[in-house]
């Protein structure tokens, strides 16, 4: 009995070039990875008047075969889940609205960490930078800023202390080469050398997950 099970699933491997355009037509209008034993026959009897001899054979054995009981709905519908592809992927052939560019693991606004070798407060040069915080979004758009299609946008924001009232930066390395300085000015400083900070970062063509503090220093003219 298996050895004429295993002959009837070869001729089906034979068979696949048709049968299976039939069942994801079929999967696709009704929202489903399943087929029955119904369904297949109703197939195959279309088949007993093709004009191809060969699939004609083929379709005739395959129904001896089902109504002898040979072959199970679950082995029917095994074969489908293996042979078919997945008529609800989104990665199938061809993509009418292609995002070339957003990796798979995106989370719109999730926080990028700090460098886990780093830590607040973070001094350099009489400058405390208490927090960092850096979120991302899906941008998916031309920016003004620098007329360049952008996947992400990176919302910042600086916190910190500094001891004199004059301009400052702080320069970022997301990765890859990738740096990016953030001008503070002075009217930014509060009475008490306070200041917090927000900036819109584009120009990141990765999916960035972590940032590294290079440099705070002071800018004078």
């Amino acid at each position: 009995m298996k050895k004429i099970i295993a002959l009837l699933l070869s001729v089906i491997m034979i068979f696949s070039m048709t049968s299976t355009a039939h069942v994801v037509a079929i999967t696709t209008e009704e929202k489903t990875s399943n087929v029955s034993i119904d369904t297949y026959m109703d197939y195959l009897e279309s088949k007993l008047n093709d004009s191809n001899l060969f699939v004609r054979f083929i379709a005739q054995f395959m129904i001896i075969g089902i109504k002898l009981k040979l072959i199970d709905e679950d082995d029917l519908k095994g074969w489908f889940d293996i042979k078919s592809p997945d008529v609800n992927d989104d990665n199938n052939d061809i993509n009418d609205n292609p995002d070339v560019s957003l990796d798979n693991d995106f989370v719109d606004g999730e926080e990028v960490k700090l460098y886990d070798k780093q830590s607040f407060p973070f001094v350099m040069n009489g400058i405390t930078i208490t927090n960092i915080t850096i979120t991302k979004e899906d941008y998916n758009d031309i920016n003004e800023q620098n007329g360049y299609y952008n996947p992400y946008k990176y919302l910042v924001k600086i916190e910190g202390y500094a001891s004199e009232p004059e301009c400052l930066a702080v320069v970022l390395n997301y990765g890859s080469d990738i740096y990016n300085s953030y001008l503070i000015k002075p009217e930014q400083l509060d009475e008490f050398g306070n200041f917090s900070v927000k900036a819109e970062q584009f120009g990141l063509y990765e999916d960035v997950d972590l940032y590294y503090i290079c440099s705070v220093h002071y800018v004078y003219d």
